[in-house]
């Protein structure tokens, strides 16, 4: 049975996060934000899951890529942001035009439009794996085929060392959260957005062009995908399989924070960001503490994590944190008000 000393080295191998574990997860809450937003975005206006989501975070990683001394010789990578936006919103925008749409307006079931977003997906990771060996065989560029900038990064602090990633991730995401509230509640256009979301078909009656804001919302969501993708190899590692297996996480983040609150995905960002970056490190240092040999294999399973949390968000859950975050608030406001 465990003692009470077990009990005592165990909470403070929970509480001990080291500094470059706090900013390496403030960082990954910031990207996670950004593409949960498209995602969720994409989910409000179609209905869809759209499972072609990785490969525009994909192409925004490979822009980044592009920055490479052998080839445009951008490093750091980010005066290529806009292209990296631009290429994630078009390829966005003809997913909804050429596929999404026309499916549609023939009377396609949501699963099927689902299963199409993952035929594009297989799609666009196929042109993934053909630029990679294109610059692999022919350029003999190797790294093409596994990748990582933080050395390359602009130091901000040495010590304790900051690079300039993370801040922009936040400073970035800071503003998009102000950027989006005035949007939606203070333009015309967000408040047409908000209504063809809640609303299309009567939206449509009042003369409000749903297509139109159909495929700004996309353009929208696919360049938040493709933004995030740019900074993502600027503290973790990217290979061609990267966009897939992050597909699952970004699911994740749009489920655990509600796929019907636009802004779930920052709340969702913010649990699935601490379950697969710090609670594996404080799960460790628990089991370390207490002498468990085998502590370090759970460093390995952090991407179950994501997992864990769509499945429990979908059985117990499946409205989300935004909701009931937006009940606490009213209730909470309520309270201070009439005290």
């Amino acid at each position: 049975m465990p003692s009470l000393g077990d009990a005592a080295s165990c909470l403070a191998g929970i509480v001990s996060i080291q500094f470059q574990q706090l900013i390496g997860f403030l960082f990954y809450m910031g990207i996670l934000s950004l593409m949960g937003l498209g995602l969720t975005l994409m989910y409000q206006t179609t209905k869809v899951p759209n499972f072609a989501y990785g490969f525009y975070v994909g192409l925004g990683m490979y822009v980044a890529f592009l920055g490479h001394p052998k080839i445009l010789n951008v490093m750091p990578p980010y005066p290529l942001a806009p292209l990296a936006f631009i290429l994630g919103g078009v390829s966005s925008l003809a997913t909804y035009l050429l596929v999404i749409k026309p499916l549609s307006s023939r009377g396609a079931s949501i699963v099927q439009l689902m299963i199409a977003t993952i035929a594009v997906d297989l799609f666009g990771s196929t042109i993934i794996y053909i630029l990679t060996d294109y610059y692999y065989y022919v350029h003999k560029i190797y790294t093409v085929k596994g990748f990582l900038f933080r050395s390359d990064d602009i130091v901000v602090a040495a010590n304790p060392q900051i690079t300039a990633a993370p801040l922009i991730v936040l400073a970035l995401l800071a503003a998009l959260i102000s950027l989006l509230y005035i949007f939606i509640n203070r333009t015309k256009l967000g408040i047409a957005m908000r209504a063809a979301i809640e609303n299309p078909g009567l939206s449509e009656i009042l003369g409000i062009p749903t297509n139109r804001i159909y495929m700004f919302s996309w353009f929208l969501a696919g360049a938040l995908g493709g933004l995030a993708g740019l900074f993502y190899p600027m503290w973790f590692y990217v290979d061609p399989n990267v966009p897939a297996r992050i597909l699952i996480t970004i699911f994740a983040v749009s489920i655990a924070g509600g796929l019907s609150s636009i802004y779930g995905p920052f709340l969702g960002a913010l649990l699935v960001a601490y379950a697969e970056s710090i609670l594996p490190s404080q799960i460790y240092g628990c089991l370390y503490s207490i002498g468990y040999q085998g502590a370090g294999e759970i460093l390995k399973y952090g991407f179950v994590f994501p997992m864990i949390l769509i499945v429990l968000f979908i059985a117990f859950a499946p409205t989300g944190l935004a909701p009931a975050v937006s009940k606490a608030i009213k209730k909470l406001s309520s309270i201070v008000g009439g005290g």
